[in-house]
């Protein structure tokens, strides 16, 4: 039986490839900023139960270039100055 529970990460907002633990199977529910927070937060849907896996995320800001063809979309979020970032997950 799962123990489902929602889990938050906080990614700091570089250009480059981040990677962060989360258990197997997690789903991406929301991407959003908080505050004044200079952060991108993401949670999940998450089984407590399951093994921890690596995944590897990217923060793109608008208008920048896209060259990879391995990135997945997971959501978009705005900062209160009007930036908006956009989370993408990098697949194997």
């Amino acid at each position: 039986m799962a123990d489902l529970a929602v889990w938050k990460t906080a990614l700091p907002l570089v250009h480059d490839e981040q990677l962060i633990q989360l258990p197997v199977g997690a789903k991406a529910l929301h991407v959003g900023c908080l505050g004044d927070s200079d952060d991108v937060c993401v949670w999940w849907l998450v089984d407590r139960l399951a093994v921890l896996e690596t995944r590897q995320l990217m923060i793109v800001e608008t208008g920048l270039p896209l060259t990879r063809d391995d990135l997945v979309y997971i959501g978009t979020t705005q900062q209160q100055d009007c930036y908006v970032w956009h989370v993408f997950e990098v697949k194997p």
